[in-house]
């Protein structure tokens, strides 16, 4: 941050100028809810020792603006503590998704604040059509994953069902071979349908 200050102080002049050019380098917070918690919309800060109380510079300065702060001014007497350009537009900051343009009121019904109404309703719009494209994009990932793990589990129920088959197999390709077995000993047909598992019509097949 404060690379970014220094680069921003010394880069408004060039070799030769005087310093005397030097502008504040001054960062700007527009904070949505109130953060401090002191009842103050505007507070500036700036560069300090915490030991010694010292300022670094007069020229590095953060200003943070309290949107929901700002807005209760309205219910009390401190609002016309705020300049009438400051707050046309802070009060654009703060409430520009909820006025309507063919409807401003007296103090903010200039062409400047046309164009930034248009400007905040393109970016409404682009906004509606990301979150419409990230929905899409949620669904089709949820869809194919779901489609995957349809697909796991069919080829695991197919594995489990071919291995109770194979099984199946198995047992009754034993049953078979020892009812043949006992066939060629002259066992009796019924003593090894008992013994097997096997039909009498089976056996007597073999």
């Amino acid at each position: 941050m404060l690379t970014t200050w220094s680069k921003l102080y010394t880069s408004q002049i060039r070799k030769g100028d005087s310093y005397a050019v030097h502008r504040p380098a001054i960062s700007i917070w527009i904070i949505g809810e109130a953060h401090f918690g002191d009842g103050s919309w505007l507070h500036v800060f700036e560069a300090h020792c915490c030991r010694t109380g010292h300022t670094l510079s007069p020229n590095f300065l953060i200003l943070t603006i309290e949107l929901e702060v700002f807005r209760n001014l309205k219910k009390g007497p401190d609002w016309d503590s705020v300049g009438p350009g400051l707050r046309k537009w802070l009060t654009l900051l703060a409430e520009g998704d909820t006025l309507d343009p063919e409807d401003l009121p007296e103090s903010m019904a200039d062409a400047d604040v046309q164009e930034a109404l248009e400007i905040m309703s393109t970016f409404k719009l682009q906004d509606r059509e990301r979150i419409l494209y990230d929905s899409r994009q949620d669904y089709e990932w949820t869809r194919n994953a779901e489609i995957a793990e349809a697909i796991q589990e069919g080829e695991k129920k197919g594995m489990q069902e071919g291995e109770k088959k194979g099984r199946a197999d198995g047992e009754r390709d034993k049953a078979l071979s020892a009812a043949r077995n006992l066939k060629r000993l002259g066992v009796a047909t019924a003593v090894i349908a008992e013994a097997t598992g096997l039909s009498t019509v089976e056996i007597e097949e073999l």
